[in-house]
């Protein structure tokens, strides 16, 4: 059934209808890559943020474009950032340390601040994504209290630049509701 609100959310051009949206994201605890321990949506609070996450390792390069668009997008946005999150099976020590090195090896120390490693039973978190292709990134969109708005999904560069584009505008709505006009006496 997720597939059906996938392609109906692309279809329209929009965000994937996704379960969780309208909720607060659930607790995700992991490691930035710079070794510091993260916690979802904990970590973010008060900021509007885009979270790119990857179910595979083999999902660097398309999770590294997805943040790379928002974030041109939303260049010079104050309280809007982004974050790539790797979303991981459950490995023995020796197969976490390897990936964990591999994902270091292809980021700068900058990147590695911004990147999260998560090893937990991804299989309801693949459902809250929409999740439909291996090596593809999901983006989630979180308002500035922890609740997801919206969840984006893209299979090639073109539709990726026309998600991130609208994810980068509703991060700025969200961030900067339209003010009402005040009332003249």
């Amino acid at each position: 059934m997720i597939r059906w609100f996938t392609l109906a959310g692309l279809l329209l051009g929009g965000a994937v209808a996704a379960p969780f949206t309208g909720e607060r994201l659930p607790h995700l605890p992991g490691e930035y890559l710079t070794g510091q321990k993260a916690d979802l949506p904990e970590d973010l609070k008060g900021h509007v943020a885009l979270l790119v996450v990857a179910f595979t390792d083999g999902a660097l390069t398309a999770a590294r474009k997805w943040r790379s668009a928002f974030d041109v997008k939303t260049a010079g946005q104050s309280g809007v950032e982004s974050l790539e999150v790797f979303l991981l099976k459950p490995q023995s020590r020796v197969a976490r340390a390897l990936i964990v090195a591999k994902l270091r090896h292809a980021m700068t120390r900058e990147e590695e601040r911004r990147a999260i490693v998560a090893f937990a039973a991804e299989d309801g978190w693949r459902q809250r994504a929409g999740y439909s292709a291996e090596s593809a990134a999901y983006a989630v969109l979180l308002d500035a209290a922890g609740t997801v708005r919206g969840v984006y999904y893209a299979t090639g560069p073109d539709e990726r630049a026309a998600q991130a584009a609208k994810a980068a505008e509703a991060a700025r709505a969200l961030r900067d509701p339209a003010k009402k006009p005040a009332h003249r006496l």
